[in-house]
Formats: structure tokens, sequence, C-alpha cells
């Protein structure tokens, strides 16, 4: 607003300037009618000048409010994940792992596999049967080598779904797959396997690190239910022979 009060005012010193008869001298008003001219491009160009500093201004706002809320979305996540750690059982440690990671991305499938190197082999944990189109593109997955890739390089990558791909030309049909490493002590354990129809180009690196997280403490929450349960197994074992072993002293009696 100010520079536009500028300028009318440097028009109407001109206009004084071009009217005033008793100015004789042409050149005279030539040479102010050329300053007033060049006030006013320097004025214009302060004002696109000041128009590109209010322009950095708001994206620079723009990207510091961003951050903020991602910094405030990650540490949310982050106090949420502890929930997953303290699950008990698989279907918890699932149900949980399925529900924060819903804040990230729409989920329609998913699942928690589980991979054997010593026989090649995978199975499902937390539920207690697999959607048949999981199970088909797992199995894909492994004779493909990509759930060996995930598990080897701990890396949580999203892949196109081949069978939307060819009908890309029908909006809102594309579909991908997420895979997330499940990572205990170093070593990869199996993959959270997301099917979403959230676009390729659209995930940001912030979305895949959360949803690393995530699973990370679903890996935590797996290796301690495996461990109680390995424990449990040995506990039985040593009470059966404590039993069998008092029947034995009992016949021997």
């Amino acid at each position: 607003m100010q520079i536009k009060k500028i300028e009318k005012l440097i028009d109407r010193c001109a206009k004084i300037v071009d009217d005033d008869f008793s100015i004789k001298n042409t050149e005279g008003k030539n040479k102010l009618k050329e300053y007033f001219d060049q006030l006013k491009a320097q004025i214009k160009d302060y004002e696109k000048e000041l128009k590109t500093i209010r322009k950095k201004l708001k994206a620079k706002e723009k990207i510091v409010r961003e951050v903020k809320e991602s910094m405030e979305e990650l540490l949310s996540i982050q106090k949420l994940s502890q929930t997953i750690r303290f699950a008990k059982n698989p279907e918890d440690i699932y149900s949980t792992l399925v529900e924060l990671s819903k804040k990230v991305v729409p989920i329609e499938l998913s699942g928690i596999f589980l991979f054997d190197k010593e026989t090649n082999e995978i199975s499902s944990l937390g539920v207690k049967t697999v959607h048949k189109k999981l199970e088909k593109d797992i199995e894909r997955f492994l004779e493909e080598g990509i759930v060996d890739w995930v598990i080897d390089e701990k890396k949580t990558i999203v892949i196109p779904d081949i069978e939307t791909v060819s009908n890309e030309n029908i909006e809102g049909l594309k579909r991908n797959f997420v895979f997330i490493p499940l990572i205990t002590k170093g070593e990869g354990r199996g993959i959270f396997l997301i099917y979403t129809p959230k676009e390729e180009k659209t995930f940001t690196g912030q979305n895949l690190e959360l949803l690393t997280i995530l699973t990370e403490q679903a890996a935590i929450a797996i290796e301690n239910y495996v461990v109680k349960e390995k424990l449990n197994e040995y506990q039985k074992r040593e009470c059966s022979k404590t039993k069998e072993g008092k029947v034995l002293v009992k016949d021997e009696i």
C-alpha cells in the first residue's frame, strides 16, 4: 500500500512540473520527468523484489510448519509404537501394528510373515487365515527373491502391484505393496507386508521411516513372545521330567 502511495505522489509531482508554466526551461522539465520516471521504475523493481521475498518467506514458513507437523507426528507415532512392544500375543501384536500403521498409510490388506532361511519357508503370524491374494503374492515374492532381498538389506521398499499397473487407465485402481523388514538384534526375521491404494509417487521418506519404526517395535514384541514360548516349553519339559522321576521312584519302592 505504501508503494502505491509513493507512486501516486511521484505522478502528482511530475504533473505539477509538466503543468507549471513558470518553469520555462524545457530541458529542465525533461530532466525532472526523466528523474521521476526513474524513481517509478525503481519503485516497481523494489515492488517485484518485495513480492519475491514475501513469496520465499511464505514458502519457508510452509516448510517450517510442515517440518514441525512432521516432527510432532513422528514423536506421536514413536510414543504409540511403544504399545506394540508390550502386546502379549501374536494377535495383539498384529492388530496393534496394523492400527498404528493405518495412521501412516491406508491399508487394504496386510500380514506379518516370518521367514526361515534354513527351510526357505515363510509363515504368517497373528492371523488364522491369510487373504488368498496375499498368500499367493508372498509365495511369488519369495520365489522371485524379493523377500530375501528386503530381509538381507533391512530396507523398507514400495513395489507396484503389476496386476493393477496394467489397468493404469482406470482411475484409483492401481495398488502398491510395502515391504517392511522385521529386524531383531540386527537379524532379519521376516517382513510386514502392506497392500495399499496409496500411490507410489506420494510416499515420502517419513512415511517409510514411520512404518519402519512401528515394525521394529513389532519385531521386538515377536522376539519377546518367541522367547517366552520357548521358556514355557522348557519349563513344561522340566516339570514333566520331574513327574516321571517321582513315578519311577515310587515304582522302585
